[in-house]
């Protein structure tokens, strides 16, 4: 069967799981080779601090719900961006964006980190 990996829930582990599956993949009658999935969150934006920027209200509602605090609705960028999160959830954020992708369109075409 193809094998769906949730990147976008935390990151770590995407490349063992990804070559787990393909070490030990047996060909069947529904598939002859591996087929994966990836899923991954991604902002994009005129510049990388714009696409941080909406992607913020999104990490600051993650490292919320990861600490256990009671979640509301999220904030607007506007508001995500005044708000001053405790460093511990400021350090989930911190590594959480390093899981997404979070740029700019590159001139000519392509993504520029």
């Amino acid at each position: 069967m193809p094998y769906v990996f949730s990147n976008h829930f935390q990151g770590d582990g995407t490349t063992l799981a990804l070559d787990t599956y393909r070490r030990k993949f047996r060909p069947s009658e529904l598939l002859a080779e591996p087929r994966t999935f990836l899923t991954v969150n991604v902002s994009v934006a005129d510049t990388v601090e714009e696409a941080y920027a909406l992607a913020l209200p999104q990490l600051q509602q993650m490292a919320r719900l990861r600490s256990g605090q009671t979640l509301s609705a999220l904030a607007t960028v506007e508001e995500a961006a005044a708000t001053r999160m405790p460093p511990a959830q400021q350090n989930m954020i911190d590594l959480m964006a390093k899981n997404w992708v979070i740029g700019a369109p590159a001139p000519g075409g392509g993504a520029h980190p």
